[in-house]
């Protein structure tokens, strides 16, 4: 396994989708080519006084907000890709979702959890590749390891 030095690339990674929300059956996204991994932040509650220490605010820890994170594809129009990612964001309910990113030592790290496709923005420019990118909401927190 490669050490955190290690430069490598994101080459032969995946992005897989739930077919409905009620189903753990998973289908790969077509022309995937760069995609944001889940980033959930701690919040900051606010607990300042009139006799707080040296006159500086005073923070408690807060609830987790689960996040979001965004992946890019080539967009195909009336694809199976794109059919299968407008019926998500037009149902909006929670799918499961793997993220598969292979390590050097030609071994896999997944990342899977359940998401919300809260966007689909695609773009049709008269020169250039369409492209088209989703915006996900994680609903739980995700669970990475070994293998996917």
């Amino acid at each position: 396994m490669p050490q955190s030095a290690d430069p490598s690339i994101g080459y032969d990674s995946e992005f897989w989708l739930g077919t409905s929300d009620q189903s753990s059956s998973l289908t790969a996204l077509v022309g995937v080519f760069d995609m944001g991994l889940p980033d959930e932040q701690f919040g900051r509650v606010e607990v300042t006084h009139y006799k707080s220490p040296g006159k500086r605010k005073q923070y408690i820890d807060g609830l987790i907000e689960s996040g979001t994170f965004q992946v890019k594809m080539n967009y195909a129009p009336g694809s199976a890709t794109d059919l299968l990612i407008q019926a998500a964001k037009d149902g909006g309910t929670a799918r499961a979702f793997k993220q598969v990113l292979p390590d050097a030592a030609g071994s896999d790290w997944a990342i899977s959890g359940h998401c919300v496709v809260r966007g689909y923005e695609r773009t049709n420019p008269l020169e250039g590749r369409r492209e088209a990118t989703i915006t996900c909401e994680l609903t739980d927190d995700p669970v990475e390891g070994a293998g996917s």
